[in-house]
């Protein structure tokens, strides 16, 4: 049994269930928790599911997904998050990585929109699907009748190469722990992602709870932004650099990075002219991170 199923197969909720479920092997644990949640939309809030290997992992844009089977961190978890706050939900989960990996003793940085590099390697990725918004169809970010914010649900997938790199990975994929180091605590890994993940998301909460009261929230949004804004720009890689962005039409931007904005767009700059990227991947200088199948989620 392994270190993870140890820690975490009794793992309950305030209401007795069961939070995080260890599989051994699946096609895909985002495909597995999406599939829970269509047979029960009432599945909690950080529902979780852990995997030693996946057979069929996926990343975006339909990239296959490889692993070493015993030595990644392979799991997706059910988030919550107010509708107006959506398009941050795959940032947020790159920070709790970034987050867990100082948690555990390595320095990460992130590679918009949310590749998790290590060494200039790519070690780690996510995958988020949506999977609906509560209150019905509405646009996203819009009033429900109740004068409330929809909560949107998101399966998000997160990979990380431990303390091996898997040996169809690619050139520059790499894994969190260095040969010599020996094996990572996956379980300590885990748990301090899920931690910070949560503690990121919860203030958008607060916001949704005040708007929902009729209390003024503009500034309390944007504050609240910023700050995610903030922590994210400290781990971005290539920040000040001339990058490759290949978009989802098949075409190519170039342009120097100068940050996000506050929905976690990628902002670039060609000369006095900026421009914001919502969907695409980039490539840094000398390095091309986009390619690997390893660390693109589930």
């Amino acid at each position: 049994v392994s270190q993870i199923r140890r820690a975490h197969q009794a793992r309950l909720d305030a209401a007795g269930r069961a939070l995080i479920t260890h599989v051994t092997t699946v096609d895909s644990t985002n495909r597995a928790l999406a599939d829970a949640w269509r047979s029960n939309p009432g599945l909690p809030t950080w529902r979780t599911i852990v995997a030693e290997h996946q057979t069929g992992g996926r990343g975006r844009y339909d990239r296959t997904w490889v692993d070493a089977p015993g030595h990644c961190l392979l799991f997706s978890t059910l988030v919550r998050i107010p509708a107006p706050f959506l398009s941050w939900v795959s940032a947020l989960a790159g920070m709790a990585s970034v987050r867990a990996a100082a948690a555990v003793g390595y320095e990460a940085g992130l590679k918009w929109p949310n590749d998790l590099i290590v060494r200039g390697r790519k070690v780690g990725g996510i995958l988020a699907e949506h999977l609906g918004t509560s209150g019905g169809a509405e646009a996203h970010g819009k009033d429900r009748e109740d004068g409330s914010w929809g909560v949107d649900t998101v399966v998000v997938g997160v990979g990380i190469n431990g303390d091996v790199t898997p040996s169809d990975a690619g050139a520059i994929a790499g894994c969190l722990v260095e040969d010599e180091y020996g094996p990572i605590d996956r379980d300590a890994l885990l748990e301090a992602l899920l931690r910070a993940y949560r503690d990121l998301v919860a203030p958008a909460f607060v916001v949704a709870s005040a708007h929902a009261t009729g209390r003024p929230t503009a500034s309390m949004d944007f504050d609240l932004r910023q700050r995610w804004r903030t922590e994210y720009e400290r781990a971005l890689t290539g920040r000040g650099e001339v990058v490759d962005i290949a978009l989802a039409d098949g075409s190519h931007r170039s342009g120097r990075v100068r940050g996000i904005d506050l929905d976690s767009a990628l902002v670039v700059a060609n000369g006095l002219t900026t421009h914001t990227v919502t969907c695409g991947d980039v490539s840094l200088p000398q390095t091309d991170h986009s390619d690997s199948g390893a660390g693109k989620g589930r």
